[in-house]
């Protein structure tokens, strides 16, 4: 136990202050850790200028055009009615305010194209929503024909969301019908923007 306090004490307060005066007085690091230290803190630094300059450009709010698609299921009314499947292809105009939580609002033009059992229908349609805090409220006027008949309905919309991805319920109230004989009021479906067109800040 005496041998090794006593090696100890030499190794603390005679070999290691030894070796640091040597290495002091030929001007290089004892440990030589400093340059690592110094590369690592400036590669974080760095890196840590380029994600918040990232965070400062995509922050703000923007002017935007996108190309959306969607589906959507209009489910049949009771036992007697037909499942109407849905997909849409359109132009979203949008002005979105990207800070800690998304707000703004959009309107478009899109077709949809809708199939049941029976047959094959397109609607042009127009629309227009506001979101905040990802949840939008909306409404869409829609003409569907198939050619035979059509049917001018008018759409609320509502769900979670924003211009580029979106998901929620859609009520559809007929204006004019002679095209469908029963007439699906509930629908379910998404959007997604495929393509970003155009996106402009505005600098204030």
């Amino acid at each position: 136990m005496m041998k090794i306090t006593i090696c100890t004490f030499i190794a603390i307060f005679v070999v290691f202050p030894t070796l640091l005066i040597a290495q002091t007085e030929s001007n290089k690091p004892f440990l030589n850790i400093d340059p690592i230290i110094t590369v690592n803190t400036d590669s974080d630094t760095q890196n840590d200028s380029t994600k918040l300059n990232r965070i400062r450009e995509n922050w703000g709010t923007f002017n935007e055009l996108g190309l959306v698609a969607g589906y959507t299921i209009n489910r049949r009314n009771g036992k007697t009615g037909i499942d109407n499947h849905i997909f849409e292809l359109g132009l979203y105009k949008s002005r979105n305010s990207y800070y800690a939580e998304p707000a703004g609002y959009s309107y478009y033009f899109a077709n949809e194209f809708m199939f049941n059992k029976d047959s094959f229908y397109i609607g042009p349609k127009i629309g227009a929503f506001a979101h905040i805090w990802l949840f939008y409220l909306g409404a869409e006027l829609v003409y569907y024909t198939n050619f035979k008949g059509d049917a001018l309905h008018l759409v609320p919309i509502f769900g979670l969301g924003y211009s580029q991805l979106k998901i929620g319920f859609g009520l559809h109230i007929p204006l004019t019908n002679n095209l469908f004989e029963k007439t699906n009021v509930a629908s379910i479906g998404f959007t997604y923007q495929i393509k970003e067109l155009k996106k402009n800040k505005i600098k204030h």
